[in-house]
């Protein structure tokens, strides 16, 4: 099913082929600035789908139904019901069932995990400038929703990097700092392992020249 209300589908002006956000994401290979990961903290390289856990976040459209990416890949892997089930969510006049920053969590509907949170990255705003608190809400409240609903593990993608268009540099610090805040600043007794899925390969190269000794 294909959201009539998604970005994704609609916006022509995908900043993820604009030539100078490849610019930007290319020079970013020549900084190498290591920076600690919490020990609950990990990266996979690869499909999102090859990493098994309690939990999967979707980086979704404010309408929930689909769009592109790796939403289009959980939404086919999960089937119509997915999109059935976020349908009868409510929805504003707009069509947004989720704004952007936030999070939404629905059941799983397929065996490898017992939930999935939808939530929706930010774009460039209007002077083409990052939206850094925003993203951050979006690893904030999606972990949140991992822990009240009980999940031992939880993968995450690199939520805005792609069609969105955030530089692949600044989401992986923003990506990083916010989760490990977020697991420093667990209850005692409570635990769950993190994992982030870097599947574009450029990105993949930006991660192992930053992050390389924990990647």
């Amino acid at each position: 099913m294909n959201d009539p209300h998604s970005k994704q589908s609609s916006h022509l002006d995908r900043k993820d082929h604009d030539d100078h956000l490849k610019s930007t994401n290319q020079l970013s290979l020549q900084i190498a600035q290591p920076m600690s990961f919490h020990h609950s903290l990990s990266v996979h390289f690869g499909n999102i789908l090859g990493v098994d856990a309690d939990c999967i976040v979707n980086a979704a459209n404010e309408g929930l139904l689909g769009g592109g990416g790796v939403d289009h890949l959980i939404h086919q892997v999960a089937g119509p019901a997915l999109a059935q089930f976020c349908f009868k969510l409510p929805v504003d006049s707009q069509g947004v069932r989720c704004s952007v920053g936030h999070s939404v969590i629905t059941p799983g509907f397929m065996s490898k995990y017992k939930f999935i949170i939808h939530t929706v990255g930010p774009y460039l705003d209007e002077q083409g400038q990052i939206q850094p608190k925003l993203l951050a809400d979006c690893y904030r409240t999606a972990f949140k929703l991992a822990i009240d609903h009980g999940c031992r593990s939880v993968v995450f993608p690199a939520i805005a990097t792609g069609f969105y268009g955030y530089p692949m540099l600044e989401a992986a610090q923003i990506t990083i700092e916010t989760l490990n805040s977020m697991l420093q600043q667990l209850e005692t007794g409570i635990s769950i392992n993190v994992c982030i899925a870097v599947f574009n390969d450029l990105e993949q190269q930006i991660w192992n020249s930053r992050f390389g000794e924990n990647c």
